[in-house]
């Protein structure tokens, strides 16, 4: 997320450097910013701890290799991204288009997709590893999720809606992953409560299927 202030401060701004320029030796970010070279190694210092900048081995010339540094990818999304703004106006142009019944059916492939490259994971697996795996699937895609048994049946909660704003128009995505978390599950999957509603939390119940 973009913080003005922070992209004001000398770590913010040897960050914006590197993002121009690719690969910044310390006497470069020394030189374009006016400070002393131990004062910018500890920045750099501290945005590498953070994992936002990395170092590599540059050769100029005759002389001998020294290091430049570059954004990792955690340093590059720090800056504005518009991609929920670019998909929510392709997939308006596509409900004008084609109506939002092809919209769901593209949501519903994706999802089926995503199902079947997870699939041979969950194979084979009782219902309660199945859930702890669906968690970490859905974790690594931001969601928070956190899971609970209750007399059989599972609760699962989610804290962030990694698809940001998109449901609130398109509410077809939370069908599609209602029914992704079932194929993987193989059980019936209801949700209950909805972030994109005011609510809390997304949560879902887990039914054994032979219920």
């Amino acid at each position: 997320m973009y913080d003005e202030r922070f992209f004001r401060s000398t770590r913010g701004q040897i960050l914006q450097l590197l993002r121009k320029r690719r690969l910044c030796t310390v006497d470069d970010l020394s030189e374009s910013l006016g400070l002393s070279a131990n004062a910018i190694r500890q920045q750099l210092a501290v945005l590498e701890r953070d994992g936002l900048i990395g170092q590599e081995p540059l050769r100029r010339g005759r002389y001998k290799p020294c290091f430049a540094y570059s954004l990792t990818g955690a340093g590059d999304d720090l800056f504005p991204k518009q991609y929920d703004l670019l998909l929510r106006g392709l997939l308006r142009e596509m409900a004008e288009e084609d109506g939002h019944e092809k919209i769901a059916t593209l949501f519903d492939r994706a999802a089926m997709r995503m199902s079947e490259r997870h699939n041979h994971t969950f194979e084979g697996k009782p219902l309660g590893q199945r859930v702890t795996l669906l968690a970490g699937v859905l974790n690594e895609l931001g969601t928070l999720l956190e899971h609970e048994e209750q007399a059989g049946t599972f609760v699962l909660r989610g804290y962030n809606c990694p698809y940001g704003c998109i449901p609130r128009e398109y509410p077809q995505i939370c069908s599609a992953d209602v029914q992704m978390m079932a194929r993987l599950l193989a059980a019936r999957v209801e949700k209950v409560n909805c972030l994109q509603q005011g609510e809390g939390y997304c949560s879902f119940i887990v039914t054994p299927a032979d219920e």
